[in-house]
């Protein structure tokens, strides 16, 4: 049976890119976690940005930060460098929002849990999560988000070293670039997403301009 125009819509509108959106930023005295922008919030939390806030992009050159209010314009309040034509591009800014997304989700969906952007899975430090979720009873997850290319070998070596140190991988592929082969209406799985559903595990994608994950 075949796609529905609905779900042609929808999946369609997923992997769209849409407008770049700007809205996590990282702290000045380096706590964890980023820190999202309330839509309808640029103005009051304008000099509390240029304060405390930076970019989060890791060796940003010029990582000041202001606060851009598009509300006239009617698209969502968003940060900016004070710096004029920084550009980290899409791919790598994609990866920071769905970072900043993941961690706001699973503290949200699992109360108690403490969700860390850029985390060491251990004391050396063997891998850096994406997210690393902790739950109450001491459980671990990894997010893992994947915008640029991966291997089979490289994707098996990193679910290994998760799973030695008793941490669940989840891997979340990005909804645009190269790991997005959407054709003719249908996702299409590379050789390594193939790899991941042969271990049982679901294939995921994520959309962080939308807040969603497919």
């Amino acid at each position: 049976m075949g796609m529905s125009e609905e779900d042609a819509r929808l999946h369609a509108k997923f992997v769209h890119e849409g407008e770049r959106r700007f809205i996590y930023a990282a702290r000045r005295d380096g706590a964890p976690g980023l820190v999202l922008l309330p839509e309808g919030e640029a103005q009051s939390r304008r000099s509390e940005t240029k304060r405390a806030l930076t970019c989060p992009v890791t060796g940003c050159a010029t990582p000041e930060l202001t606060t851009v209010d598009r509300s006239k314009a009617d698209r969502r309040d968003g940060y900016r460098h004070l710096a004029k034509g920084v550009d980290h591009g899409a791919e790598r800014m994609h990866h920071v929002l769905a970072k900043g997304l993941l961690a706001r989700w699973a503290r949200w969906a699992m109360p108690g849990a403490v969700a860390i952007e850029e985390h060491p899975s251990n004391d050396v430090r063997e891998r850096i999560a994406d997210v690393l979720v902790t739950l109450a009873d001491g459980t671990r997850f990894a997010l893992e988000v994947q915008y640029s290319g991966l291997s089979i070998d490289a994707w098996r070596e990193r679910h290994e070293s998760y799973r030695r140190q008793g941490t669940v991988d989840v891997w979340l592929f990005g909804h645009a670039g190269e790991q997005s082969r959407w054709r003719d209406g249908i996702m299409r799985l590379n050789a390594t997403q193939r790899e991941i559903a042969a271990s049982g595990a679901p294939v995921l994608w994520i959309n962080p301009l939308t807040d969603q994950v497919a």
